[in-house]
């Protein structure tokens, strides 16, 4: 080893021998410097916390939104048909066989920008008739009826049409 071109002592090499085998290098162990262990709470924290909680008394529906948390469930009074962009139980996933083709198909034709902004990135394809309204996906999906635009305005062609 060479420090600013000068050779490290055998005195110093033993030190620095000596210091490495003291250091915990748990980068190179696969990083199991923490396994098992967890953050320890004093015991007035601890007594702090258990305190804090008595004597609180919920309402059933508050008790039913804690539940309905825990389950994964946000917010159940704005879900389904309660929802603002609720639009008829529309599924958003599925857009026909074709999709993906005329997907590329309406880039391509678009140059890779947006029509509205002529950005290139965070490219989508917008359905300018929606295609909930259709009731066949081959008609949907026509390129006269697709449009190139970035993620910042198709929220604005989407909000435009509701």
């Amino acid at each position: 080893m060479s420090w600013l071109g000068r050779k490290h002592s055998e005195e110093t090499k033993q030190k620095m021998s000596e210091s490495a085998k003291k250091v915990n290098h748990y980068w190179l162990k696969g990083n199991q410097h923490n396994k098992g262990k967890r953050w320890k709470s004093s015991e007035l924290t601890k007594k702090r916390r258990s305190v804090s909680g008595k004597g609180r008394v919920f309402s059933d529906e508050h008790k039913k939104r804690i539940s309905a948390a825990k389950k994964g469930i946000a917010r159940p009074q704005l879900s389904g048909s309660n929802n603002w962009r609720w639009k008829g139980g529309i599924s958003y996933k599925w857009r026909g066989k074709n999709w993906f083709k005329q997907r590329m198909a309406c880039r391509e034709r678009d140059g890779f920008v947006c029509k509205n902004c002529g950005s290139n990135k965070g490219l989508s394809v917008h359905h300018i008739i929606p295609f909930r309204t259709f009731d066949d996906y081959i008609k949907a999906n026509e390129l006269n009826n697709l449009m190139t635009l970035c993620r910042h305005c198709h929220p604005t062609f989407e909000r435009s049409l509701a």
